[in-house]
């Protein structure tokens, strides 16, 4: 794994190449989800297999989900990105 390495090296770097599909949409919980402080990699994890369930049973945009697969992947990916920074 890569974290162990970087949290070894004087100057570690994460950087992450993302679209504008990424910026925040949906509900406000939803983005509130998605840049909480306190937003674990787990929750993380729940939270984009709430949003592929939702989609799935095409309730998601009732359920305050934008209706954009890829925007979400990258609203998922920047999170991640926080979370391991």
């Amino acid at each position: 794994e890569m974290l162990p390495l970087l949290r070894r090296a004087q100057s570690p770097r994460i950087v992450n190449v993302a679209s504008a599909a990424g910026r925040l949409r949906g509900s406000q919980d939803r983005i509130d989800a998605f840049t909480s402080q306190t937003l674990t990699v787990d929750q993380l994890e729940d939270l984009m297999k709430e949003f592929v369930s939702d989609a799935e049973q095409g309730v998601h945009a009732e359920k305050g989900w934008p209706n954009t697969c890829y925007g979400v992947s990258k609203m998922g990916l920047i999170a991640l990105t926080r979370e391991l920074a």
